[in-house]
C-alpha cells in the first residue's frame, strides 16, 4: 500500500522505534507496524514506508529508572551490518566478507553480541 504521488517531491525521514515490552514477536512487530502505518497511508499522512530488522530484532533491555531515549542510542557496527545485510541481501545467500571471514563466522559474532536468529 501507498499514496505515492506521481512525479511529487516526497520528504523522506528517518524513525526509530522502541516497541512496546509486550510486542517482541517478529511477525506481531510488522502486523503491528503495517496497521499503524497503514491508517497513515489511508489518512494521507504518509506516502509510503518500509522497515527492517523485525525478523531479527535488536533486544535492548530499559534500565532501573529508565528515561526518554535511552534504548534509542546509536547501534554497534555490527548492528549497522545486521540491518543493511537485512535490507539488501536475499536470506540464505551465502557472503563472503573476506579470504578468511564467511557469514558463519559474522552470525556466530553476532550471537556473541547478543543477536538471535
Amino acid at each position: 500500500m501507498n499514496n505515492l504521488k506521481p512525479n511529487a517531491m516526497h520528504a523522506l525521514i528517518s524513525i526509530k522505534l522502541a516497541m512496546s515490552a509486550n510486542v517482541s514477536d517478529g511477525d506481531d512487530i510488522a502486523d503491528q507496524l503495517n496497521n499503524l502505518l497503514g491508517q497513515a497511508v489511508k489518512e494521507d499522512i504518509i506516502a509510503d514506508f518500509k522497515f527492517t530488522n523485525t525478523a531479527i530484532p535488536v533486544l535492548a533491555q530499559a534500565s532501573a529508572n529508565p528515561v526518554e531515549n535511552e534504548l534509542l542510542k546509536t547501534p554497534t557496527a555490527i548492528g549497522e551490518l545486521l540491518l543493511w545485510l537485512e535490507d539488501n541481501v536475499d536470506q540464505d545467500t551465502p557472503i563472503i566478507f573476506g579470504d578468511n571471514v564467511n557469514s558463519a563466522d559474522v552470525l556466530a559474532a553476532m550471537k556473541s553480541e547478543g543477536y538471535t536468529a
